[in-house]
């Protein structure tokens, strides 16, 4: 079941691969740390990498939906945020949104990016995943020094473990744009999903989302989250497969 959307995000300096369905490798851990562990994988032919957080979240699975869905604090959270609103609503199951990324280095400008989402729920896997992709749209058009992002690929997976227990996974491939060396894009990016997450799970502790929790709790069916026996492995697709290629057409 498709429903509600929300995107966000990026600091500079991320991984990205062109080709929607470039062939990948094997994940790699790159680090674990304050109970997050980050892996990466190398791209087919591409010197940028794709990089994958998760961890264990103390906050019910509505509650990280409503942090996420809600697009006015995302300056709260998402590392080196410094605006973000929502461009285009397509009613349930489609939102457009634009993100900007401030620099905190002498001569490098601020990043942005115009974003499309989607969110689809796996009951039998107590299962939400949010699937993000670049857009071009008029309402968003580029900004005098601000360099646009060419090309992004994210997603969330979120994993119900209990009412107040949730596993996220969180993965992203992104071309920054502009002049950066692409080892200089690796080295920043292997710290983005551990900085997400660790933010992301601080976030849900605060107060003031009542109302986005509502919105949650109304837009989905939550009938299938049943916390009488474990959860089944999650399932966590590469990024640019059909379900993204689907949501796009």
């Amino acid at each position: 079941m498709r429903a509600l959307l929300w995107g966000g995000w990026l600091a500079a300096g991320l991984a990205f691969a062109p080709a929607a369905y470039a062939k990948t490798g094997q994940w790699e851990e790159v680090f674990e740390e304050d109970g997050i562990t980050v892996w990466q994988r190398k791209i087919e032919g591409q010197s940028l990498v794709e990089f994958r957080g998760r961890g264990v979240i103390p906050s019910s699975y509505k509650q990280i939906l409503a942090v996420l869905a809600d697009h006015k604090r995302k300056m709260e959270w998402m590392e080196s945020c410094v605006g973000n609103r929502k461009v285009r609503d397509y009613g349930p199951g489609r939102v457009v949104m634009y993100n900007r990324t401030g620099s905190t280095v002498p001569l490098v400008s601020d990043r942005d990016v115009v974003m499309e989402s989607n969110v689809d729920i796996w009951a039998d896997r107590r299962q939400i995943t949010i699937d993000i992709w670049n857009v071009d749209d008029p309402s968003a058009p580029e900004v005098d020094g601000v360099v646009r992002m060419p090309e992004i690929k994210a997603s969330w997976v979120l994993r119900a473990l209990g009412p107040d227990r949730t596993e996220v996974t969180y993965n992203v491939r992104a071309d920054p744009g502009g002049a950066i060396p692409h080892w200089v894009v690796n080295m920043v990016a292997k710290k983005i999903p551990f900085k997400t997450l660790r933010n992301l799970r601080n976030q849900a502790k605060k107060p003031g989302y009542d109302e986005q929790l509502a919105f949650v709790e109304a837009s989905f069916d939550w009938s299938g989250f049943k916390f009488d026996a474990p959860p089944p492995p999650a399932e966590v697709k590469p990024l640019g497969t059909d379900a993204v290629q689907a949501v796009r057409d």
